[in-house]
């Protein structure tokens, strides 16, 4: 390839996204071609493709063996070794890799249009060379067998670090049996101690270190009393004694509670009443609210990190006393969230036989394990989001760990510390929220381009619904690399990749047939295209139930299947697409208005940094439209703007749905796990109209 400089290497490697997009829209499948770019190097096996391809492990056993039934590969020496791969050239391969260069070739004048000026020079030698790469291949085939082991690539959009090996049956059976009792921490800490288990700006830990101070806390617990079914709860943010306390409840038989830091006192007093704490762990920075929240709660043991409160023990302190050896009997415990509470108190989402989290046994688990192709002692994972919250808890802390990847704790989200991040630590895997994809990809063009982000092959998203304007934009930047679930504190729906993604926009996957129903509100089941309320299959065993209220509960379930309160359909193929939730439904006029498909038709305006749209009382049609906007900087709010978003969502939109009225709020009211609480906005507004009509 050319030499280029950190900025023209940064350039290229946007160029070569760019161009997996193009082909991902052809009828070239692009993973093959990059499968035959990739072979250059030689012999490989799955993990790297996994990892290089940006699939699954069972996905590229499924791509090889297709390769080799029309002859496009064959075996290794080893027949038993069905990972090893040797490849070669056919006449089939030369079209691949012909096809390729002309979709490049066409494509170029487009990709132009993602990057500056003066980008285009580095852009354009990047092809170049890239064509010279191509050129390469075709020259060894014609000399040897197989591919070589040294020559020109195509630069990689995913980890050069060598792959992992296949686990044995062996190490398998560990895994198996450590998942079942809450101690992989502790199989990962003898396979790879030195590697990096945390790192935060409160301090980082090793895989042997973090296992170490697991078990004294899990011997502290166990010394004041706790057993196994007792709860604990967890008011922190984001720092190595958070996961400290997770994993030590895992494997001490506790039910953890992880508790939202940002709630008042008395909400805290609930839930700590709610769920039965028997032990406090909480942050020294929210010590004099959980201190304040403690009346009538019976907790055994209150530690306290990095603080001070009345009636508080020194977290350290309680660790000190205690051995770091594995515990010698270990009992699997579980993790109950609590429901964000859009309606009334929020509930304990419980389950008496569920894993706790990181044990992987659920099918969600295991489809994202898969998608993610973790590589243990190398990759690292970027939480962004507070791990109270159950999706960053699952899919950007116990996921990577589970799997002996380690873990980067933000502290707070920031949009362009997130990039500094990406690029300091080399991270690999991330969990975000659509308004995070849309505040990141408002960043001034000179900052995104500050920051090297080719280690990064995995986002995965799903606690809000995505607009399709700016999910493609994302992708359009950083490359088909954003994950999609459908899913929830309460079960699993679906997860789609995002080549599927692109090739169906909007799309949240496709359920196993039966798996979801669409219902009317008879309870009866509407066809392909009709949007109604999502039911999913509940398991046989260790269904959810909500803690302390039956008629919650039942009210979700209709038979085998439950809701939360999503509104969606499945297209003809069962592709599952969500248009909103059943509590945010607008009708006006006797016709429904689905906010979020008039948001996203709002989010695309340059001046809108965020977008909330709710239905609001009309003496004509019972409700109209209304969006409250909060602007990007440099905008300011005026009646002549409003009127201007108002004729943007008239030339996007059929009239019925284009918002009536238009606010602008300093900051919309989002929950940390980025859903958009519409009930404040309602809220807000029904103050406000009282106000004025007080007037």
């Amino acid at each position: 390839m050319i030499e280029a400089t950190p900025t023209g290497a940064r350039t290229v490697a946007r160029l070569a996204r760019f161009v997996e997009v193009a082909l991902a829209e052809c009828d070239l499948s692009m993973p093959q071609y990059r499968l035959l770019s990739l072979l250059s190097e030689g012999s490989v096996n799955a993990s790297t493709l996994a990892r290089r391809l940006v699939v699954s492990r069972p996905s590229v056993t499924a791509l090889v063996d297709g390769l080799v039934a029309r002859g496009m590969v064959e075996r290794g020496t080893d027949p038993a070794d069905r990972r090893h791969v040797t490849h070669l050239v056919t006449a089939r391969g030369h079209e691949v890799l012909a096809e390729a260069d002309r979709t490049a070739a066409a494509r170029l004048q487009d990709l132009s249009a993602h990057l500056s000026p003066d980008d285009v020079p580095a852009a354009r030698a990047g092809l170049a060379a890239w064509g010279r790469a191509l050129d390469s291949y075709r020259e060894t085939a014609t000399r040897a067998r197989h591919w070589p082991s040294t020559g020109d690539t195509m630069l990689p959009t995913a980890s050069q670090q060598p792959p992992a090996a296949a686990p044995s049956a062996d190490v398998q059976a560990l895994v198996e049996r450590a998942a079942a009792t809450g101690t992989l921490g502790a199989l990962w800490a003898a396979r790879q101690p030195d590697a990096p288990a945390i790192r935060s700006a409160h301090g980082d830990r090793s895989f042997a270190e973090l296992n170490g101070r697991v078990n004294q806390l899990a011997r502290a617990l166990r010394a004041r009393g706790l057993g196994a079914g007792d709860s604990i709860a967890l008011i922190s943010a984001n720092r190595p004694e958070s996961v400290e306390t997770l994993y030590a409840a895992q494997r001490s038989g506790l039910r953890l509670t992880p508790v939202n830091w940002h709630l008042t006192a008395d909400e805290i007093n609930y839930i700590l009443r709610d769920c039965g704490a028997r032990a406090v762990v909480v942050d020294g920075r929210f010590a004099d609210t959980v201190g304040s929240a403690l009346d009538g709660v019976e907790a055994r043991a209150l530690l306290v990190v990095d603080g001070a409160g009345e009636r508080f023990e020194d977290y350290e302190q309680a660790l000190a006393g205690e051995s770091a050896e594995n515990l010698e009997h270990p009992v699997l415990g579980t993790t109950m969230a609590y429901t964000s509470g859009t309606t009334g108190r929020p509930k304990g989402v419980h389950r008496s036989a569920a894993p706790a989290a990181g044990a992987a046994a659920s099918e969600l688990a295991t489809l994202v394990a898969e998608a993610s192709a973790y590589v243990p002692g190398q990759d690292l994972n970027l939480v962004t989001g507070p791990l109270y919250h159950s999706a960053p808890l699952l899919f950007s802390l116990s996921m990577p760990l589970s799997r002996g990847a380690g873990v980067v704790l933000m502290d707070k989200w920031d949009a362009e510390e997130t990039l500094r991040l990406i690029e300091q630590h080399r991270i690999t895997h991330t969990h975000l929220v659509p308004t995070m994809f849309h505040r990141m990809i408002s960043l001034p063009q000179e900052v995104k381009d500050r920051y090297d982000l080719s280690s990064l092959r995995n986002i995965w998203h799903g606690a809000a619904p995505c607009p399709v304007p700016v999910k493609q934009a994302l992708m359009d930047w950083l490359g088909p690399i954003a994950w999609e679930y459908y899913a929830a504190t309460e079960g699993f729906g679906s997860v789609v990749s995002p080549h599927d993604w692109l090739a169906r926009p909007g799309t949240v996957g496709h359920p196993t047939p039966g798996h979801i129903r669409i219902l009317d509100e008879a309870g009866e089941d509407l066809p392909a295209g009709v949007p109604g309320t999502i039911y999913l299959r509940a398991p046989e065993t260790g269904r959810f139930v909500y803690l302390g209220d039956e008629a919650k509960t039942s009210s979700s379930y209709l038979g085998d299947y439950y809701t939360l309160g999503d509104v969606g359909y499945l297209d003809e193929d069962g592709w599952l697409f969500l248009t909103d939730r059943s509590v945010d439904l607008i009708i006006s006029g006797g016709v429904n208005v689905y906010p979020a498909e008039v948001e996203a038709a709002l989010i695309t305006h340059p001046s809108i940094g965020d977008v909330g749209v709710i239905g609001v009382p009309d003496p004509e049609w019972g409700e109209s439209v209304k969006a409250v906007v909060e602007l990007q900087p440099g905008y300011e709010a005026s009646p002549e703007l409003a009127e201007e978003l108002k004729m943007w969502a008239r030339e996007r939109l059929a009239h019925f749905k284009c918002p009536r009225t238009v606010d602008f709020v300093e900051e919309l009211p989002r929950t940390p796990s980025g859903k958009l609480s519409k009930r404040v906005l309602r809220e807000n507004f029904r103050r406000q109209a009282a106000a004025g009509a007080d007037a």
